[in-house]
Formats: C-alpha cells, structure tokens, sequence
C-alpha cells in the first residue's frame, strides 16, 4: 500500500514538473523609427504558444519550460520575420528590434472597365458561430476560397456579420489575405488591414473595401481574421455560468454549411482545416 501511494506521489509531481512555464516579456520597436510596433505576431512555430504585442509594443508570453531551447518567432505585416531563442530572455523585459520590409514595387496594370465582378464564398442570414476565446490575442479562423488559377483577381470588397458578446465593448481584428498551397499559407498583403467588431447588432454587417490595396491573386486562397486587441466595459472578473444574466464574452459570427474552414488557435500556431460548418465570410472580385 505505501508502495502504490509513493509511487502515486511520484506521478503527480513528475505532471507537475512537466507543466511547470515561465514568463518571457519585452518591448518590440521599430530598428528605423525606434517607435512601437503594434499587434506584432510573437510564437513558437507550430506549438500554439504565442501572443500579440499591445500598441505599446509590450508582450508576456508564458512558455512551458519544455520548448525552453526552441525559437520564439516576431513578425508583422512590413517587417521582416526575426528569430529569437527562448533561453536568451532575462528576467527583466527586453527590447527588441524589428527591421522595415523593402517591397519592390511591381507594376500591375488593371483594366477595371473590361472585368467582370463575382461573388466568391458564401452569405449567412443569422449569427449561428460563437467563438468563445476572446481572451486568445492571435487566434485566426476564416475560410479557403477557390479563384481561377489561369486569370488573376483583383479583390474588391470583404463581406461577413458579427458581433461581440458578454463582457466585450470591441474586438480589433486584423483581416489577413494568404495564398494557399497545400499546407503553406503565404500571406499576400502588404499593409495591415484592421476592422472593429462591437455588440451592436444593427451594425454587425461588415464590408472591408479592398481596392486600395490592390490584392492581385490566383488558384486557392484563405481569407482570415485574426483577434488583435480586445477592450472591455468592466474588469474581467470569473463568473459562473449558472449566474443570472450570465453571458460569455466572445465573438458571434454569421455561419454557413458550405464551408471549408481554416484557422489557427494563435500567433505562429499551426494551421488546421475541415470542411463543416464556418464563418459565412464571402469577397466581390474582378477578373
């Protein structure tokens, strides 16, 4: 009997030294202008441990100590990506630098007048999809969508319905555009594109004009958004579900069947998708 106790002991503390993270902080600036780069995306490729910078630049990411000698990576939109080892962190907060991306200017010519505008995806007519990970900063879920690989597209508009719920006064999302291949996803834009979500519900259709960013693509896409910030009435405080009144904080999305969905539970996480039931996310396109 002491024996199979001892040996119980053991276990739990063997669990409890395996789930045991620590803290890593800093500050993330631009290398040119010395100036905080906001809602940067900070993770560990593939383990779903990751953050977002706040408009300060600041991040805490707690790391379970067994991914201890992996790369923490830092990227954002017009940037160039920077690795950084975990065990490199102090104590104290960091400040580290990210370098401006160059890009070369191609030159597209575009003849609006002689192209076409269609629909791709699909419209929902009720918020059916709850995502109830508000508190997530980097979780990413949108819809893949099929263009003509032979023709290019010139992406017009950005069309969904949500609200937020509960405890949230507004979500900032930031609308990412990838290029799909196989299991790569290689985001196309250029500048970041952000839109704000609110419990307002005579205003939970959106409509993200994409013209100005001239986003030019072929074959296989997923059109994403990605939870940045999130500012709410009151301190989040834990409450039980069986309080009256009680309403989960998160975000209500417009759903469809006719669906295939992707999405990413955090920063640098890894991408996952399915075909069932998604957001109802759609784009007006000019081919």
């Amino acid at each position: 009997m002491k024996k199979t106790t001892l040996t119980l002991i053991l276990s739990v503390l063997c669990l409890v030294v395996n789930a045991q993270s620590f803290d890593i902080q800093g500050f993330l600036m631009d290398a040119k202008t010395q100036k905080p780069v906001q809602y940067a995306n900070i993770g560990i490729a593939e383990k779903n441990i990751g953050t977002v910078t706040d408009e300060n630049g600041h991040f805490v990411l707690a790391v379970p100590d067994s991914l201890a000698k992996h790369d923490l990576t830092f990227s954002r939109i017009g940037y160039q990506k920077k690795n950084v080892a975990v065990n490199s962190f102090g104590k104290h907060a960091d400040t580290l630098l990210l370098v401006p991306e160059i890009y070369e200017l191609q030159e597209v010519t575009v003849s609006v007048g002689k192209m076409r505008e269609r629909k791709v995806g699909h419209a929902g007519n009720n918020i059916v999809q709850f995502q109830d990970n508000a508190s997530h900063l980097g979780y990413e879920f949108g819809t893949m969508l099929k263009l003509s690989k032979k023709k290019p597209s010139l992406l017009k508009d950005f069309n969904f319905q949500a609200v937020t719920f509960g405890n949230i006064d507004y979500a900032l999302m930031r609308v990412n555009i990838y290029q799909v291949d196989g299991e790569e996803f290689t985001n196309v834009l250029k500048e970041n594109i952000y839109v704000t979500l609110t419990d307002n519900h005579s205003e939970y259709e959106k409509c993200v004009n994409l013209l100005p960013y001239n986003i030019v693509v072929q074959g296989e896409i997923a059109v994403t958004l990605e939870l940045v910030k999130v500012h709410y009435k009151a301190e989040p405080q834990k409450v039980e579900q069986e309080a009256e009144g009680y309403s989960p904080d998160g975000i209500g999305y417009a759903g469809t069947f006719l669906n295939n969905t992707c999405g990413r539970d955090t920063s640098q996480g890894a991408w996952e998708t399915i075909s069932a039931v998604g957001p109802a996310f759609w784009l007006h396109v000019l081919q």
